[in-house]
């Protein structure tokens, strides 16, 4: 898995038309559109953003020796379910840390990359 960067806006009208519009927007050059276009529109009375992140891509399922990083749960041993915890890192919103239930190996995904790693 990986982090993608992503703008929200908001969209406030003025009285007279209904609702509030927020939608996410993948560029900056898309974010900036809509605010030039927010302010040259009359009936839009306030147009604010924030900056978002999701995570895109798929799990990452086994440590490296090969093994699955899916557990047991103990009140119920026919189901099982992945024990992790969220790290918080100096570059990126977050890893989750994940500990394999055989050989003990610490995995983190998304991967920890150059100029990233969690703080303790």
């Amino acid at each position: 898995m990986e982090w993608r960067r992503g703008w929200t806006y908001e969209l406030r009208w003025a009285h007279g038309h209904s609702g509030v519009r927020s939608r996410t927007v993948d560029s900056t050059a898309k974010l900036r559109a809509v605010v030039e276009w927010a302010r040259t529109n009359p009936h839009v009375e306030k147009c604010s953003y924030t900056v978002t992140y999701e995570l895109v891509g798929t799990p990452i399922m086994a440590c490296p020796a090969g093994h699955s990083l899916l557990q047991r749960k103990a009140a119920q041993p026919y189901r099982t379910e992945r024990r992790m915890n969220r790290l918080h890192c100096r570059a990126c919103p977050g890893h989750d840390r994940i500990v394999c239930p055989e050989c003990g190996a610490t995995v983190y995904d998304p991967p920890v990359t150059f100029g990233c790693g969690p703080i303790p």
